[in-house]
């Protein structure tokens, strides 16, 4: 593996475990913050359900009132509330456009609304309906569309406050899962990190460290030690260490050979001169 390769591989894979890891996170993050708006429209939900209910009742009794003493302001009272409640329902099925049990309880909510405001707009232009009804407990509560609303913004108020609690629920164990990763990821990474370290120490400071000494016992004219093996640039330089001492061991074998001639050659004549000075002397 080529040197380069080796400081791709060291950055890439923290750089690849990161990347996951913040995905991760980021995922937890947004499942959290659902979570948790999910808890907050049920809330809201659970505070316009007691307002409809609340609206409901006033205009129960504002309706009661007006039929019988037939005063026009109890039934402007009457319609006010009447508007209250559909803006509520309004504005509880857009908290709860998630929940598709719950729209339809909203639905069902509007339609008793509906009935009710029916019920007693007849009441209202025929007041002796209410008097009789009474009168005579022809007038069922079991029947009365307000009831059957009522129950309804109960039932909803149950749901909305279970999905709430179960939100809750949720949401402390997407903090225990992100708490987890948290900690799991520091230790990976930090366990990562020097398992990287220790293939980089292992792989490529040692080399160099080797071809460090070779270089020195090379200036030394010292035996070089064992030669590198792979492919990468590490090796590369190792194997032009060894030729290079081979060349040096060359050129001084070819140093010695050229003084060994030079020194046969002029030797020679000396011979020859000196055997002629000693002829003459004789």
């Amino acid at each position: 593996m080529k040197v380069a390769r080796k400081g791709l591989f060291v950055v890439g894979v923290p750089l690849i475990f990161q990347v996951v890891f913040v995905s991760l996170l980021l995922t937890l993050f947004v499942q959290l913050n659902a979570e948790l708006e999910q808890e907050s429209r049920a809330r809201d939900a659970i505070v316009c359900a007691s307002e409809m209910m609340s609206e409901m009742i006033n205009s129960t009794m504002v309706g009661i009132v007006f039929t019988l003493s037939g005063d026009r302001r109890f039934m402007q009272l009457f319609e006010k509330d009447l508007e209250k409640i559909y803006a509520l329902i309004k504005n509880a099925r857009k908290l709860s456009v998630d929940n598709p049990a719950a729209v339809a309880r909203l639905d069902r909510i509007e339609l008793y609304s509906h009935q009710m405001a029916d019920v007693y707009q007849r009441f209202m232009l025929h007041p002796e309906l209410l008097r009789d009804a009474l009168v005579g407990q022809r007038f069922m509560w079991a029947e009365d569309p307000s009831k059957k609303m009522g129950d309804e913004i109960r039932a909803f108020i149950n749901e909305s406050q279970s999905l709430a609690e179960a939100k809750l629920v949720s949401r402390s164990l997407s903090r225990q899962r992100i708490s987890t990763t948290l900690v799991v990821g520091f230790i990976f990474d930090v366990a990562l990190t020097a398992i990287i370290a220790v293939f980089f120490s292992c792989g490529i400071v040692v080399r160099l460290n080797l071809v460090c000494a070779n270089l020195d016992r090379l200036k030394k004219g010292e035996p070089l030690d064992v030669k590198l093996k792979g492919d990468d640039e590490i090796a590369d330089v190792d194997a032009a260490l060894y030729r290079t001492t081979e060349l040096l061991a060359e050129a001084e074998t070819g140093k010695r050979e050229a003084l060994t001639v030079i020194q046969q050659r002029l030797q020679n004549p000396l011979l020859s001169t000196q055997s002629i000075f000693s002829e003459i002397l004789a």
